[in-house]
C-alpha cells in the first residue's frame, strides 16, 4: 500500500495528531503530545506500539501504524 493510503486509512483523531506534531519526533514525543490533545485511549494505545525510533514525518509513523493493524487483525484471525 502505497504511503499517503497508508494515512488515509487511520482513524480521523490519530491523522490529526499525525499532521499536528513536528517532526523529527520520537515515539515518545508523539504520545506525550497525544495525552496533551487528550485522545482517545485507542489512539494511545496504538501509538505505544510505535518502534522506539525518530520519526521524520507522518507518512513514516503511518506506514508503521498500518504494519501494527495488519498484524493485529492477523493475530485475532
Amino acid at each position: 500500500m502505497a504511503t499517503s493510503e497508508s494515512f488515509e486509512i487511520l482513524p480521523q483523531q490519530t491523522r490529526n495528531i499525525l499532521k499536528e506534531i513536528k517532526y523529527p519526533a520520537t515515539n515518545k514525543d508523539i504520545i506525550k503530545y497525544a495525552k496533551e490533545k487528550k485522545v482517545i485511549p485507542g489512539a494511545l494505545q496504538e501509538f505505544g506500539m510505535l518502534t522506539d525510533k525518530t520519526y521524520e514525518n507522518k507518512e513514516q509513523v503511518a506506514k508503521e501504524l498500518e504494519e501494527i493493524y495488519i498484524i493485529g487483525k492477523r493475530l485475532k484471525c
